[in-house]
């Protein structure tokens, strides 16, 4: 027994003298190794919400019972003596993925909602459920959704831009092309409204499936075309490819491409925006970055960031009597 007691009085002698010794350890170490500056802000996805805006998550854009017919919309939450324009940021995924709430679909509604913008972040069914065709009814059904509570949201039914990334860029990229007999698909919500857009800005986004560098035969694997032979899918490919709706009078267009971009080839978008401007399209305009690749909208932010913004505000302009906040 008094052994044993010899052994724990000295255990605890031994846990003090280390207690003792932690902080003056402690202390050295901030002297050798002094606190870190960071030259950086580490970009991530978790975006604090300011006190100045309205934030509706989940928020249905089509009646039925499918739980991606879904919006977030954010909007400031002063009200104006005037109606705003609005913005519609539709994610990439490549068809099969991606939500609303992934980087620029989320941080960028509240950046715009802060100067004065209504912002909705859509949901759209994906081609592991659904047909392409039904992908894009979604964007076009948010779209006359939003001009069908124009009055309750404030919203300038005349001013409604899109931002799409990769594929989302290709689906408002035909929607704003479409003409007005192909707005509305039977049966749908909101049919006495039109899904035209005003303004569009894209980014590495597909225009053209029929010069997919992989062959045609590849995209059922990209985007859901149900076809029985060859000309039936090359039909099916040239009526989904944006660059076979180009016309004169499309809507503003800020096409964004990295020439290193491995997932879609940059000649998309060089042929796209020749296609437009040889169609007559007299608001076009193209950033083309030598050094970036899929990604460029954000690995070039210094300057894509401030040219949408730009773009949008004079397309779209701010509405009257908002006080926009500044950078």
């Amino acid at each position: 027994m008094p052994t044993f007691v010899s052994r724990v009085f000295s255990v605890i002698v031994l846990l003090a003298i280390v207690c003792y010794l932690i902080p003056d350890m402690e202390e050295q170490q901030k002297k050798q190794d002094p606190p870190r500056r960071f030259t950086s802000i580490y970009q991530s996805n978790i975006v604090s919400l300011p006190r100045d805006l309205k934030i509706i998550d989940d928020f249905p854009y089509q009646k039925g019972k499918n739980s991606r017919w879904r919006m977030d919309l954010t909007l400031p939450l002063e009200a104006s003596s005037q109606p705003r324009p609005a913005l519609i940021f539709v994610y990439a995924g490549g068809w099969s993925g991606g939500n609303s709430t992934s980087s620029y679909t989320k941080a960028g509604p509240l950046h715009y909602a802060r100067k004065g913008y209504v912002c909705v972040s859509l949901f759209h069914r994906l081609s592991d459920d659904t047909s392409f065709d039904d992908c894009l009814e979604d964007l076009k059904c948010a779209i006359r959704w939003m001009r069908a509570h124009a009055d309750k949201y404030q919203i300038d039914p005349r001013r409604i831009g899109a931002f799409g990334n990769a594929n989302g860029g290709s689906l408002v990229c035909l929607v704003g092309l479409m003409g007005q007999e192909q707005q509305v698909e039977p049966g749908r919500d909101w049919q006495d409204q039109s899904s035209e857009l005003n303004a569009i800005c894209i980014s590495a986004a597909p225009t053209d499936y029929q010069s997919w560098p992989d062959g045609i035969e590849h995209l059922p694997r990209m985007i859901q075309l149900a076809w029985n032979n060859r000309a039936e899918l090359e039909e099916k490919v040239a009526r989904v490819s944006p660059i076979n709706y180009v016309r004169a009078d499309a809507p503003p267009m800020l096409v964004m491409h990295g020439v290193l971009d491995p997932s879609v080839d940059v000649s998309q978008s060089d042929h796209f925006v020749e296609a437009l401007k040889a169609a007559g399209a007299k608001d076009v305009t193209y950033f083309r970055s030598e050094d970036s690749g899929h990604a460029v909208f954000l690995r070039d932010r210094t300057q894509t960031f401030p040219m949408m913004e730009e773009f949008f505000a004079r397309t779209l302009g701010y509405p009257q009597g908002i006080k926009v906040a500044q950078r």
